[in-house]
């Protein structure tokens, strides 16, 4: 029995799990790229002259909270 013809008439057979197992994959694939875009992002940041001015500030409490006027006016020197 030849391979190809037997695993195309499979796939094809039930096609939402054909569906759902091709979308995990290209999920996952996808996920794991950019988590490790992100990780070679963090650990090796540009080296450019202007990097060395960049000034990361964040809120105490979380990610997610913004700063106050103040602050960005403080840090930019106003």
């Amino acid at each position: 029995m030849k391979f190809v013809p037997f695993l195309l008439k499979n796939i094809f057979r039930n096609k939402r799990r054909t569906l759902l197992t091709m979308t995990s994959i290209a999920v996952s694939l996808f996920l794991v790229a950019t988590l490790l875009t992100v990780l070679s992002e963090l650990e090796n940041p540009p080296m450019a002259p202007d990097s060395a001015l960049r000034l990361v500030a964040r809120h105490k409490v979380s990610l997610a909270n913004i700063l106050p006027s103040r602050t960005d006016r403080r840090f930019r020197g106003r």
